[in-house]
């Protein structure tokens, strides 16, 4: 929207409003994901060299997060690898089906039976097999889903916290994880991405 000024000059500020409270909103979110990073550990993939932004975020009703991610790649680009390495308190499986329901969303409603089964509670899918990836240099079974976007690894890293992979575009074999401490840069990353597309 625009406003006329008193010179009958044309001011656009509906735009430049809507763009302060959404990188005010932004700034807000960003401190509430680095207050929580002592939840749960932050992973991603070693070696990676590309863009690598802080990436799905879930908090628990104390406040804690339940699920924190770091997202690998361009997800607009269809060509290049994508990875989504999460770790979280939750039941990994339900995660996976969380993630497997986002990938039926387009811009038609998904049908009865993709809601159905997402809903909280209803049961997660069964893997189709497991795949070795290695942890900070250690190997470690994960079990392994695959729909039509790609595929799905989830492995239980202790009592607490378990590792979830939702990629494209990369094979497993080419899939190591390590332990992410720079988290600045993962944020910068992600304020690049969306001037990008959104500004």
């Amino acid at each position: 929207m625009f406003e006329v000024g008193e010179d009958g000059g044309v001011i656009f500020l509906r735009k430049r409003r809507e763009a302060k409270k959404f990188w005010a909103h932004n700034s807000r979110m960003e401190s509430k994901m680095r207050d929580s990073l002592g939840s749960v550990p932050l992973y991603g993939l070693g070696g990676w060299t590309g863009l690598r932004m802080a990436g799905l975020w879930e908090f628990s009703d104390d406040g804690n997060a339940e699920t924190v991610s770091l997202r690998h790649g361009d997800p607009r680009d269809v060509t290049a690898p994508n990875v989504l390495v999460a770790v979280t308190r939750a039941d990994p499986a339900q995660v996976v089906k969380k993630l497997q329901f986002g990938h039926t969303l387009t811009d038609q409603l998904p049908d009865r039976d993709a809601v159905r089964a997402a809903r909280p509670g209803s049961p997660a899918p069964a893997p189709v097999g497991e795949c070795e990836l290695l942890v900070e240099g250690r190997p470690r079974v994960f079990q392994l889903w695959q729909d039509s976007a790609g595929w799905q690894a989830a492995c239980r890293l202790d009592d607490r916290c378990a590792i979830v992979l939702d990629a494209h575009r990369l094979s497993p074999a080419e899939a190591t994880l390590v332990q992410i401490h720079d988290f600045e840069t993962c944020l910068a990353d992600r304020r690049t991405w969306i001037h990008k597309y959104f500004d």
